[in-house]
């Protein structure tokens, strides 16, 4: 069902807090940032009043226990009898690190899905049920996630003034153009910053092309871990996250408010890379993800932020602390680790992979 722009933000600002504000930025943003068509849009006033009303979700069920898949070899005929290929086919570049007597399957999620995409391929299923701790970019508990959003809500709003005294008229009069296609008055977004809008529309892109967090990959493992109970560890605090994400520069913010795309254009471009990531077509999806940076074009600073610090530098970070977990776990431990495929594709230091392989470290691929 179609959902009002005033549920769509509530459901960004409440739920989507940290996760689909700062990790799907990791590279998605790069590309594109929009959304659904929306229906009326709300007062502002109304959402700050509405911002800390409690949303009970019901407790998920647990996973029934199975025996079988907690051998220490996985049967892989089992495993594709039991998933076929043709419902399970999201490999997320699947690959495995050893160090000692510790392991580490690292997966490529997409912040966004379908519910269709589940049971994932049988190799990320298999080292979902072998492994003893779970790892996400960062925390994306309902907790951690409230516990961060009185500081977050500060960076989203403009201070003391409204968009229009923010922007160069021409610059916001070509923000506001794109905007409208979208159903959204600027009443609803006028005190928000240009990054903030752009996160927006990019949620009702998402929406429009029919995919949301609720089905996103790292819920799904999250879910997995919890019903185990399983110990759940981040390669990054959340207030680190958003102060990478959102302590952007004025002309960044500028640059924010050009990329915003008519909601047919940024809507195609969502199909695009969810179509890449659905059918694991890896070399579409790394053009995508690294468009910016291919096209010859000179980038803006604001893609060169996503790209050297969001990207490149969170990835670095990343592979550092997935190498500390291996070398310094002295019990026995098997890690499964969850981030944006975009941090697992390329020839430089934003794949992840590659920051581990120059570290000395062999990486086994597992889903071929």
């Amino acid at each position: 069902m179609r959902q009002t722009v005033r549920q769509t933000i509530k459901k960004t600002m409440r739920k989507y807090i940290i996760l689909n504000l700062v990790l799907t930025i990791s590279f998605v943003f790069l590309l594109f940032g929009c959304g659904q068509a929306p229906e009326p849009a709300f007062d502002y006033v109304e959402v700050e009043a509405e911002f800390d009303e409690a949303e009970e979700e019901p407790e998920a069920e647990p996973v029934a226990d199975d025996d079988e898949f907690w051998e220490d070899e996985f049967d892989e005929e089992e495993a594709e009898e039991r998933f076929p290929m043709e419902a399970a086919g999201i490999h997320g570049l699947i690959s495995r690190v050893e160090v000692g007597d510790n392991a580490m399957y690292i997966f490529g999620s997409m912040h966004y899905g379908r519910p269709g995409w589940f049971p994932l391929h049988p190799a990320v299923e298999g080292a979902m049920r072998r492994s003893d701790a779970f790892v996400f970019e960062t925390d994306i508990t309902t907790a951690g996630q409230e516990a961060i959003a009185p500081r977050l809500l500060e960076y989203m709003l403009l201070p003391n003034m409204t968009l229009s005294e923010f922007l160069e008229e021409d610059v916001f009069h070509q923000m506001m153009s794109a905007v409208e296609t979208y159903g959204v008055s600027y009443q609803a977004i006028r005190q928000f910053t240009p990054w903030v809008v752009n996160v927006f529309m990019a949620e009702i892109a998402y929406e429009r092309a029919g995919i949301t967090s609720d089905d996103g990959v790292d819920f799904y493992m999250l879910e997995f871990a919890q019903n185990y109970h399983l110990p759940i560890l981040y390669l990054n605090s959340l207030e680190q996250e958003m102060d990478l994400a959102f302590n952007l520069t004025d002309e960044m913010q500028h640059y924010a408010a050009l990329g915003i795309e008519n909601i047919d254009v940024a809507t195609a471009h969502v199909e695009m890379l969810v179509t890449a990531y659905e059918t694991q077509d890896i070399p579409w999806l790394t053009t995508l993800i690294r468009e910016s940076s291919t096209t010859g074009a000179a980038p803006n600073p604001l893609e060169e932020y996503l790209i050297d610090v969001i990207l490149v530098q969170r990835s670095v970070l990343f592979g550092q602390e997935m190498i500390r977990l291996l070398e310094q776990t002295e019990e026995p431990t098997t890690f499964f680790v969850t981030m944006g495929i975009g941090h697992m594709v390329g020839d430089d230091h934003g794949n992840v992979l590659n920051v581990i392989q120059d570290a000395g470290f062999e990486v086994t691929t597992m889903w071929r």
